[in-house]
């Protein structure tokens, strides 16, 4: 009996994997598909073995983590069949899945990396060779990264992203403000970039109230960092937990930290700007790192359709400049609705589920 095994270390992996489960299992009902992630996973028909995706962490709390996973592997390996083929699904979260790979490539596993490792984005990447010794297949977001990762011999796939594939089936949350400025702000998953961000974000609404229309203001937020939330937020906006779609489809604008949720602006075709505040430390180190633009929306278009602040100090003038700036021009919202459009072609068509699920059927071929 062949065994699939996924491993995912933050919540945005464990919602990757969650499609990629319920598509092998609609395939290949009897095999055994097992998980070190989350409840998405879980719910999608894994058998959870270990609780791993947890919000979100960076920083001192991410390093203590990694240590953690020599045990991780240990109790893995402790449901490794006796016969049959495995196949490896590590979903992002490069720092960890390097570290845990090899173990199970050693006992013959194939290896499907699900989120291409973001290398591209670098001036400088010492990990393509270690990927390279650690891929059998490799499935991409993006649709320029699986040119980029061919070209340097990888056999890497473009199948979509989750956050394009799901149809919208949320109408806008009834009982909110109907304001003509409708915010919705959305700080991520994270809890060091919540903390980062959020206050900031919230400065920005509080001293645009008294000089806009900008009373309709909602906060979106990620079931798992919700009571950090709410207590960052101290009751002054209101909190939607778990209705990001409502949020969005109520809003006229969004005000979202750099990530996956920007995806979600696209999607829903609504204008906005993309933020990421961090301290002195993290702003040099991406300065020396980083290169271009770091919003998924834009990279995946190719030029700034999305206004970023990323990095930035977490002084919120910045920011309340740029806000304002963006809702005083029309025509610059409306450019923004009609990249959009031309995102959602780019990913017309495409099923991760389904693209990740090829990968490891072809592999196991």
């Amino acid at each position: 009996m062949t065994t699939v095994l996924f491993t995912a270390f933050e919540p945005s992996g464990d919602r990757h994997a969650a499609p990629v489960v319920a598509e092998l299992r609609r395939r290949h009902p009897e095999w055994r598909l097992l998980a070190a992630a989350g409840p998405f996973t879980q719910e999608a028909g894994a058998e959870l073995v270990a609780e791993t995706a947890s919000a979100g962490v960076m920083g001192l709390e991410a390093a203590r983590r990694l240590q953690e996973l020599p045990a991780l592997v240990e109790q893995l390996q402790q449901h490794w069949p006796d016969q049959g083929p495995v196949v490896h699904i590590p979903v992002d979260s490069p720092a960890a899945q390097f570290r845990i790979t090899p173990a199970f490539r050693d006992r013959g596993a194939k290896t499907v990396h699900w989120v291409a490792p973001k290398i591209w984005a670098r001036r400088w990447d010492g990990r393509l060779a270690k990927l390279r010794r650690q891929t059998d297949a490799l499935a991409c977001l993006f649709p320029f990264e699986a040119e980029w990762f061919v070209s340097r011999g990888l056999p890497a796939t473009f199948v979509g992203h989750p956050s394009f594939s799901r149809a919208i089936e949320a109408a806008p949350t009834p009982g909110l403000p109907e304001t003509e400025h409708r915010v919705a702000i959305l700080p991520g998953s994270r809890a060091q970039e919540i903390r980062d961000n959020l206050p900031l974000m919230l400065e920005v609404m509080d001293r645009l109230r008294s000089e806009m229309d900008v009373s309709g203001v909602i906060v979106a937020a990620d079931p798992r960092a919700a009571q950090q939330i709410e207590s960052l937020n101290q009751s002054r906006y209101p909190v939607r937990t778990g209705d990001i779609d409502g949020v969005l489809a109520w809003s006229s604008f969004a005000l979202a930290v750099s990530g996956t949720v920007t995806l979600d602006v696209a999607r829903h075709r609504r204008p906005g700007l993309g933020i990421y505040a961090c301290g002195l430390a993290f702003r040099m180190i991406a300065k020396i790192l980083i290169r271009g633009m770091v919003l998924p929306p834009n990279l995946v278009l190719g030029r700034e359709a999305m206004p970023e602040l990323a990095p930035i100090s977490m002084d919120p003038g910045l920011v309340l400049d740029a806000v304002r700036t963006l809702l005083n021009d029309d025509q610059a919202l409306r450019a923004q609705v009609q990249a959009w459009d031309e995102l959602h072609t780019m990913y017309e068509g495409h099923d991760p589920g389904a693209g990740v699920a090829d990968l490891v059927d072809g592999v196991l071929a």
